[in-house]
């Protein structure tokens, strides 16, 4: 899996459209901070006049959003019907054949792709069991709805 994008392979357009999506990113970054400063305020004003509001427990959570926009982390939603070619998209971005795909439809499971070191594949269950890690390929078996 390629770690970096190399923005030498990349047309003047498409430097434009990451330059404007790292400018959104940062100012969404900033309206969430300025509600986390808004609420801290409105929570001190509020305990000095008539009690506290219970607002803290939102305060760091959108700084921790914030912050993670602000690093360029952010989750990416990819929703479709069947065979739109979901998979498809997301195995182009990465630039590898991580996900299954076929022209049936094929993937079974809400998959979530997080960025490692290493590839590997970790299943988290719906009931009580832990995680449970295996293969990548096996992954691509046991979780592919089958022709």
């Amino acid at each position: 899996m390629s770690t970096f994008l190399d923005l030498t392979q990349l047309s003047a357009a498409s430097l434009a459209q990451l330059d404007q999506a790292q400018h959104a990113r940062q100012k969404a970054a900033n309206h969430l901070e300025a509600m986390a400063e808004n609420l801290s305020a409105a929570e001190m004003e509020g305990s000095t006049a008539s009690g506290q509001l219970s607002l803290t427990t939102q305060v760091e959570p959108l700084r921790g959003v914030a912050g993670n926009l602000q690093q360029g982390i952010f989750r990416l939603v990819v929703l479709g019907d069947l065979k739109r070619g979901k998979s498809t998209l997301l195995n182009a971005r990465l630039g590898e054949r991580l996900l299954p795909s076929d022209v049936n439809p094929c993937t079974a499971v809400l998959t979530v792709l997080k960025y490692g070191l290493q590839k590997q594949v970790t299943i988290h269950h719906l009931d009580d069991m832990p995680p449970e890690k295996i293969a990548l390929e096996d992954f691509k078996q046991i979780y592919t709805i089958g022709p």
